[in-house]
């Protein structure tokens, strides 16, 4: 165990599940490098499951309780607030120094997925760490504390590569719940104010999310989905045009035989009896 001066406690790997049902809090910043298995976090903010080839980050005053079902597959290092105020002091990359400032708020967990050259480069730098830690050589101290800049560096970068996949992935789920919607909701009268607003975006930058997802512009694909229904109707019975065209979401008879004749190249009565043959 290190002395109380020194800016790092010694490397950790533990070999048992020393966090099992254990409320756990530290005057210490924690680094923890989860390799395989589930992990269970609960805090006093929120509970999430993580997969193996993650690095989380603990501020000091973070209460927290881990669970995982491979308790041999952490990595951990520690380090003072101090080390912190010193890579603050001498550091110029200002992109870097805010992210690090995030992890200083009281109660905050830093989690970061990692890809699988990431997380070995990342698991290559604990053991090196571990290793001049273990040996004391001169120098250690120096080495260690590079090694860790070279580590949180590592983590900011992949956190920002990861962000605009977490956003696409996010929009791509919105985009389809949207899309689910129209095509369960057909009829109803659609608003392109408050469909953006289920995706949380402008009306113009949603407009073209939209576009670019389905190749069609909004209202174009709801008049689609609309007409689709009304072919399967005229197909099916002899309601009268009028009542099929209600049905499908259109109040206005002309709009819907201009619709459906610019989408289906024929007319509504067209289109029946050609069906009905």
């Amino acid at each position: 165990m290190a002395n109380q001066g020194d800016l790092l406690f010694p490397f950790i790997v533990s070999p048992t599940p020393i966090y099992a049902d254990d409320v756990s809090s530290h005057d210490w910043y924690r680094m923890l490098l989860h390799g395989e298995g589930s992990l269970s976090l609960a805090t006093a903010k929120e509970r999430k499951n993580f997969l193996g080839g993650c690095i989380l980050l603990f501020h000091p005053a973070t209460a927290n309780v881990i669970r995982t079902t491979a308790p041999r597959a952490f990595r951990e290092i520690r380090f003072s607030d101090a080390f912190i105020e010193e890579i603050d002091a001498r550091c110029w990359d200002e992109r870097f120094l805010s992210a690090l400032r995030t992890l200083r708020k009281p109660g905050n967990v830093v989690h970061v997925e990692m890809n699988s050259g990431g997380f070995e480069k990342a698991d290559a730098l604990f053991l090196e760490m571990d290793d001049e830690y273990s040996h004391g050589r001169d120098g250690f101290r120096t080495i260690v504390r590079l090694k860790i800049i070279e580590l949180m560096v590592m983590i900011f970068r992949d956190a920002q590569a990861a962000t605009p996949r977490r956003a696409a992935k996010k929009l791509a789920w919105e985009l389809q719940d949207v899309i689910r919607h129209i095509q369960d909701n057909y009829a109803e009268e659609f608003s392109l104010q408050k469909l953006a607003s289920r995706c949380g975006l402008n009306r113009t930058y949603f407009s073209r999310a939209f576009k670019n997802a389905t190749g069609t512009p909004l209202f174009e694909y709801i008049n689609r989905i609309r007409v689709q229904k009304a072919c399967l109707l005229l197909k099916r019975g002899n309601l009268p045009i009028v009542e099929i065209a209600y049905s499908v979401g259109y109040n206005n008879l002309s709009f819907f035989y201009r619709y459906f004749s610019k989408i289906m190249r024929m007319t509504p009565r067209e289109y029946r009896t050609q069906a009905q043959k």
